[in-house]
């Protein structure tokens, strides 16, 4: 028996509703995983100020504590961007797919915003604490690099999840 073939113009709709969806997913990930690391940067950012006006020109170099939460931003990229580009194809086109899809967007982009928020959290204490002391870089970039690998494992899972099941 003959296979039925969908005109080419269903397939082409078929196609740009997919990576709409893709691309709506990829966005609405990044927007609040980024939404996170701009509150995470701008908690650091004040303290790190903070310590540079007591200190003036003493002040040690506080970038990084300031820079770590902005990491969780390109985390955000990194997905839209294999979203985009390796499974848009893939992407759900019914009304509950797309559901799930997006709240399951907003949850992995609060998972990685999360952790750039409190990392930045942390890097505001660590600016306030190396200002007072001195003392406490190295502390203070394995608290936040340990932040950062929930991060981490948030993307690789998202990434196993969306090769298993798209």
């Amino acid at each position: 028996m003959p296979r039925l073939k969908a005109p080419e113009s269903l397939i082409n709709h078929l196609t740009e509703f997919n990576l709409m969806t893709a691309l709506a997913f990829g966005i609405l990930l990044m927007a609040v995983a980024g939404i996170g690391s701009a509150i995470g940067m701008s908690k650091a950012a004040n303290a790190a100020l903070g310590v540079k006006a007591e200190k003036g020109k003493e002040c040690p170099n506080l970038a990084i504590y300031v820079l770590m939460p902005f990491s969780q931003t390109l985390y955000g990229l990194v997905l839209l961007a294999m979203a985009v580009f390796l499974f848009s194809d893939k992407f759900p086109t019914d009304p509950v797919g797309i559901t799930i899809t997006m709240i399951s967007a907003v949850f992995a982009g609060a998972c990685i915003g999360t952790s750039a928020l409190t990392q930045g959290a942390v890097g505001a204490r660590a600016c306030d604490a190396i200002g007072k002391t001195g003392h406490g870089k190295g502390e203070a970039i394995m608290f936040m690099g340990t932040i950062e690998t929930v991060a981490l494992f948030m993307m690789v899972m998202f990434i196993v999840g969306m090769f298993i099941l798209l």
